[in-house]
């Protein structure tokens, strides 16, 4: 099973889904921030959490990385919400599931799209079919 987040993203006007996520606090490791991110969206406590991929989504307009992660186990965890503005929701599918929104055209975040194809490059995921 996978677990997304599903967000009202107010730019496009609608409710999208992608990976549970956030910026890191200054000087935080990324592999913490993760973990942290990943906690307070979901609940749930990543045990083996495995670095897949660094990458710049647009590098000519910000030097921001994105640092992608697959969480393989987790354990209870504490979800935190403290911003009124953010709305998450956790979304559990399978992966023909997941596969299936692709082909419709119901995945739109690029870093989702992105993070569909290296997982399965690595053999986190089934290829796509």
């Amino acid at each position: 099973m996978l677990r997304l987040a599903r967000e009202y993203r107010y730019p496009v006007g609608t409710w999208i889904y992608d990976l549970p996520g956030g910026a890191a606090n200054s000087g935080e490791d990324p592999a913490d921030a993760a973990r942290r991110e990943y906690e307070e969206e979901t609940g749930l406590r990543p045990i083996d959490l495995v670095h897949l991929h660094t990458f710049y989504q647009n590098p000519s307009r910000s030097p921001t990385p994105i640092h992608l992660y697959f969480c393989r186990s987790v354990t209870a965890g504490t979800p935190i919400d403290d911003d009124p503005q953010e709305v998450v929701r956790t979304v559990e599918m399978s992966v023909s599931a997941f596969d299936e929104l692709i082909s419709t055209g119901e995945i739109v975040d690029p870093v989702l799209l992105i993070s569909r194809l290296i997982a399965a490059q690595k053999g986190f995921l089934p290829e796509i079919c």
